[in-house]
């Protein structure tokens, strides 16, 4: 689905939850939240994300706001530099999570949490959100689970828990190779140029070098220069 069409599909589902009754004053209301909703989705479509926040909270006060309203507020946020309200607005959308079918959309609710939290430096939530929208990922999306676990690995380097983050840089470089049928002999021989596999097997080396595994850092290191990813040419040309 296109985004135009499901913005156009969100504009449907804001009007639709509006609440209904037969009274003239009620009809007048109804007709206010359906601009309300109509505003907000082009605000959004038109990356004015201050303005999609502000038309979304009023729009709050009349009726619920379905589950892509509040991956719209999260993202809005996000673009606007507003991590503790991005979480705040996901937490409000938890509490009614438990009736959310959409699947997709609760895994990018997640992460954008997940980022807000990662961006004010707290990792060890950002790493459980990722986690949360990588297992739906897992089933639904290859290459945004292979994202989610690259974000759940710089969480770990973050804490400077190299261990863990190896691991989930390793899960991540696997599940790239395996969307795009290769693997690392393949890559090592240059018969896979990808600047995604390229960066995160750049960062699984890192992780490898340290740990002290010197041998797998270099194998790794020279299939992502072979991705064609810049950080790993020069590192290697610095003589690492």
């Amino acid at each position: 689905m296109n985004k135009k069409r499901y913005l156009s599909w969100l504009t449907l589902l804001l009007i639709g939850v509006m609440p209904l009754s037969g009274q003239t004053t009620k009809k007048r209301t109804q007709q206010e939240i359906t601009i309300l909703a109509k505003r907000a989705c082009a605000a959004f479509d038109e990356k004015r994300f201050q303005s999609a926040i502000s038309l979304m909270d009023e729009y709050k006060q009349y009726a619920p706001l379905p589950r892509y309203g509040y991956y719209m507020l999260t993202l809005s946020c996000l673009k606007t530099g507003q991590n503790e309200r991005c979480v705040n607005y996901g937490k409000e959308w938890e509490r009614t999570a438990d009736r959310d079918k959409d699947e997709r959309c609760k895994a990018l609710i997640l992460g954008n949490m997940a980022v807000a939290y990662s961006l004010m430096d707290r990792y060890e939530e950002s790493i459980d959100y990722f986690k949360r929208s990588s297992a739906i990922h897992q089933q639904k999306d290859k290459e945004l689970y292979a994202r989610d676990c690259e974000n759940i690995g710089y969480g770990y380097w973050s804490l400077k828990d190299y261990e863990q983050a190896r691991e989930w840089f390793q899960c991540a470089a696997e599940s790239w190779m395996t969307n795009l049928k290769t693997d690392l002999q393949k890559v090592e021989l240059g018969k896979c140029e990808n600047a995604d596999l390229g960066r995160v097997l750049y960062d699984w080396s890192m992780s490898c070098y340290a740990m002290g595994d010197i041998e797998m850092g270099k194998r790794l290191l020279l299939a992502s220069s072979r991705c064609g990813y810049a950080e790993a040419k020069e590192y290697m040309e610095r003589g690492k």
